[in-house]
Parts: structure tokens; sequence; C-alpha cells
């Protein structure tokens, strides 16, 4: 046997060259792979089957003797008794890094969804948001006019209401007016009866929340009658026409009652409740189709500041033309004469207005604004959250200026948090409306425009907090209640505080009967007037509870001239 390397002959069965140290290989295969002990230590028997000693050996894998002698020299040629690891290979690394990518990418797609269809698709958003408040819109309808709402056969029942309002601030043109009362608080107990259109109760003022009134004025109303008294000042009762009474305020007593009285029965809405759906859901059917339409253009990202936080929000302009109005109108049109609710009622007007007659009135109809633009906001969510309009958007507009915006800034819901802005050539009006758990924020404030007059408004602002324990049983707790502004060259800064109580009741306190003989204000002889007029004369120390000392003291001396009050006694 030769050195297939150096050409040494060496003797048969040896593993190495004693010349050259090559690592000889036999032509038959040899397995090298023994078992290992749990020491990692190979044993080799000696021949003989005893003795057997443990020797250190390197695993090396099994190859074929047609491998270049290079590439043996270089797998086997290793010092004996070293261990030679394998390399690693980086694949199962790389592999766990590419997964833990694509589940972060994964999450962060899922959290962020709304956003990323935004930024892929913002006109389908903006249609979503469009059509999904359509869907509520009509919903809210529709309970509404559900026979467990308006349309219900229940009518509304007697109601007592408790009011005491505390005035805490009150300035006119600069005058603090509560330096010339001492009674700072208004009280008043009334009870209504819608079915009967009736008003009864009490009227006072007292010195300080939750005391007694000093003074106080009994009243009872109903169609025909207004009737009074106040006991501390006269015996006598009053009374006068109601329609005298109502005539200069543009109020018409009856309808006063119209929303809780009978005019919510089964006799006119209820009646034609199932038409009036009909109708509207005809309408909304056409609204997909009228959002599809209309063109849109994204006008970027913006941040809402309201009364329960920032709403941030993306901008859309959407462009309505005539033909999209005309579209609309004629899918309504389709609608309604396909809805087997009003088949029978169209049936009365056949003969005069058919479904072709009324499409072709709106097809060549001249509506003549050419187009408009409409500004809408929605959240990544798809909530619409702002629309506004301004007339300077249509084409061919040439009256007066007007704009509008509605707002939906709540944090729960978005109707928990409204906002309105108005404007025209003769005003400006601000208005929100806040409801948050029990409270409530009311905010109104009106700007005049005039050439004459510079920083006029007038703002009404409220803050409160309600309970309930059903619709007919609450309370309202009134933290703060304001009145400011400058108007026409007068101001004034008023601020009150209180509560009022409500609940259902089964009768009123007071009857027309309660104020007997009553005597016609409008229309007093002279002998009634001086028979009153003695008996308050009497009684006019009452106001002494009321009044500053002062102010009491001015109206006495111009009643009856005299420089001192104690005169009189």
């Amino acid at each position: 046997m030769f050195c297939p390397k150096c050409g040494n002959e060496v003797e048969q069965g040896a593993m190495f060259c004693p010349k050259c140290g090559n690592m000889l290989m036999s032509q038959e295969p040899v397995d090298l792979t023994k078992n290992m002990s749990d020491s990692g230590e190979q044993m080799q028997n000696n021949g003989n089957g005893y003795g057997a000693q443990p020797v250190q050996q390197p695993y090396q894998p099994y190859q074929p003797y047609q491998q270049s002698v290079q590439q043996t020299q270089e797998s086997y040629q290793q010092p004996v008794g070293k261990h030679v690891e394998p390399k690693k290979s980086k694949a199962p690394l790389i592999a766990s890094i590419i997964a833990l990518i694509v589940v972060v990418l994964g999450v962060a797609g899922f959290c962020m969804r709304s956003t990323l269809a935004m930024i892929i698709n913002p006109e389908e958003q903006v249609k979503e948001a469009l059509k999904s408040s359509a869907g509520n819109l009509q919903t809210s309808f529709d309970t509404v006019m559900s026979d467990s709402s308006l349309a219900s056969t229940q009518v509304v029942g007697k109601t007592d209401f408790t009011y005491a309002l505390h005035i805490d601030r009150a300035t006119v043109n600069g005058s603090d007016y509560l330096s010339y009362v001492k009674a700072d608080t208004l009280n008043m107990h009334l009870q209504m009866s819608p079915e009967d259109k009736v008003i009864a109760g009490t009227m006072g003022l007292a010195q300080g929340t939750g005391k007694s009134s000093v003074i106080e004025m009994k009243i009872y109303m109903d169609t025909n009658n207004v009737y009074f008294s106040i006991p501390a000042l006269c015996s006598k009762s009053f009374y006068m026409k109601t329609d005298d009474v109502f005539r200069d305020t543009g109020i018409s007593y009856s309808d006063m009652f119209s929303y809780m009285g009978n005019a919510a029965s089964t006799s006119n809405l209820s009646a034609y409740s199932g038409i009036i759906q009909a109708v509207v859901k005809d309408v909304f059917g056409a609204v997909d189709s009228f959002i599809n339409e209309l063109s849109y253009d994204k006008l970027g990202r913006v941040t809402f500041n309201g009364e329960q936080g920032d709403v941030k929000a993306t901008q859309f302009a959407i462009t309505v033309t005539e033909q999209n109005v005309k579209n609309f109108a004629n899918n309504v049109i389709e609608n309604v004469f396909n809805d087997d609710t009003l088949k029978p009622y169209l049936a009365f007007v056949s003969g005069y207005v058919t479904k072709d007659t009324c499409k072709n009135a709106v097809t060549n109809a001249n509506l003549g604004f050419g187009q408009f633009v409409v500004n809408v906001a929605i959240t990544n969510k798809r909530e619409l959250v702002s629309v506004s309009f301004d007339t300077n958007s249509i084409t061919t507009y040439k009256g007066s200026a007007f704009k509008a915006e509605l707002k939906l800034l709540g944090k729960e819901k978005k109707n928990d948090c409204i906002y309105v802005n108005i404007g025209s050539d003769e005003l400006d009006m601000d208005a929100m409306a806040s409801a948050s758990g029990d409270n409530v924020k009311i905010d109104v404030k009106v700007t005049p425009k005039s050439d004459n007059t510079s920083n006029q408004y007038l703002r009404l602002y409220m803050d409160a907090a309600t309970k309930s324990t059903d619709a007919s049983n609450g309370s309202l707790v009134i933290n703060s209640l304001t009145l400011d502004g400058n108007i026409d060259g007068t101001s004034l800064d008023v601020a009150m505080s209180g509560s009022m109580d409500y609940k259902q009741i089964n009768a009123l306190d007071f009857k027309s009967s309660d104020f007997a003989n009553a005597i016609n204000a409008a229309r007093m002889t002279a002998s009634q007037e001086n028979e009153v007029s003695s008996e308050v004369i009497k009684n006019i120390s009452v106001l002494k509870n009321v009044l500053s000392d002062d102010m009491y003291n001015n109206i006495y001396r111009q009643m009856f001239g005299s420089s001192s009050i104690k005169s009189f006694y």
C-alpha cells in the first residue's frame, strides 16, 4: 500500500502516512461514527474484545474515495482529540426577524386600518360616512314617528314644576340692581294640564335660597281668562282676557299646548304616520345613488376644538350640480310610485299625475343655480363631524350672503356635542349644546351687524345637571345661567343659579273658582280703584321685605309726598 500523496510505502491498515502524515483511505467505506457515551467519549475495541479504552475521536461524515485528495485532506486533517463544530446557518434567525416584522405590520395595519383606508381611497370613505349618517337620520325619524313616540295615542298628563332661581348678579348699564332689593330669589310652583290648556300656580320672591316667599302672586290661566291675586297686598282677585294678555307677545296661548296635548293624538299625526314614513323611506332610498354621483375633492386634515375635546378629521369639498339634484328627484319619484304602501293613495290622482309627468317636469325644469359646493369633514372612523355651506359657492347666486356650519364633536357619541354657526348680512349666531353624563351645557351667542353700533352681542349660557327616574319625573340643577350682552347701547350682565323639579300629578291645586268675584283689571270702576288703592296702601309695608330701604323710601315719597316713611305710621 502506498501513500497517494508522497508515494511512500506504508503498512496495510495504517491510517496515516508515517512520512507526510496524510490520512489514508481504504477502498472500503470506513464508519467513523461510533456510539458516543454520555460524557462525549468514543469507545474503540482493541481487537480481542477486552480492555476497551476511551479515546478522543473527532466526528466526521463519510465521504467517497472519488473526491479529490485535496478536499479529503482539508476535511480530515485535524488534530486528534479536537471536536470541530459545524458552521451554524443564519436562516432560522432571518426567518424569525421576518416573522416578527410581519406580525408588527399586521398589528399596525389592524390598528391603523381606518387611517390607511382614508389614505388609499379617501373618496370611498367620505361616501360611506355620508351614507351612514343618512341611515342614522332615517332611523331617528322612524323612531319619532313610531307608535311609541309622537304618533302614540297617549296624551301628556298633568305636570307639576317647582323652580327656585337665585339672582347671583344683575348689572345693567353699570348699575348693580341687587343693591335695590332684598328678595333675590324667584320661587315658582306651576302646574300644567295640556288637555285642558290650563296653567296654575304661584310665583314669589324670597330672601335667599331655600326660604319661603315674602310676597307671592297666585295665577290661573285658561283659554278664556288669566286670573291673579297678590294676597299680601290686596285681598281682591283680578282677571284679564287671555287673548288680550298674549296678543302683544306674538304667542298664541292655545298653540303653546299643541305639542303636548291633543295635537299629538291619533286624530292627526298618527293617522298619517304610515304615509309619512313611507315617503321618508323613499326619499332616503335615493340618497345612496345621489351620494355616489357627487364630485369629491380632498382638502386636507383639520382639527376642531370642541367642548369635550379636540377632534381630528379630513375635510372634503363636495360639488353638487343641477343634474345631480334632478337625478335625485327622479329617483325619489321612481321610489314613490313603486311603493306598495303609497299605491292606494296615488290611485286617487292617477288621472292627473303620473310617474312620467312628474319625471318629465323635473327633467325639463330650469333650476338656475348651476352648481354649489358643500364642505364636509369625517374622522378616520368614517364619522361625519362637520357640514358647511356658503352661498358664495353657488355659481349663479346674486342674493344676500348666507353661510352655515353644523359640527358634531361629542367624545362618546358625536351628537353629544353639537355646534351650529350661522352667518348672514344681518347677524352671526354661534350655538353649542353639550351633554356628558348628567351634565348639560348650552351656549348661544347672537351678534347683530349694524353700521351704526359696533360690539353688539347677546349671549345666553347655561351649565346644568339633569337627574330623572323616567320621562315623567326628574330634576334640573342649574349651576349657572347667565345672560350678558350689549344691544343698542344697553349693556347687561345677569347671572342666576338654582333648581327645577318636575313630576306627574293627577289634579291641579287651583281652580278658576278660587278667584271668585274677580275684578276686571282693565275695566275697574272708580269705586273699585279706591277700594283697591286703600288696601294696597295699608299693606305697602310688605315691600320692605322685598326692596332695599333706600328704594322703599324713594317709592314711598313718590307715592305719598312724605320725606320720611315714619310719618305714615
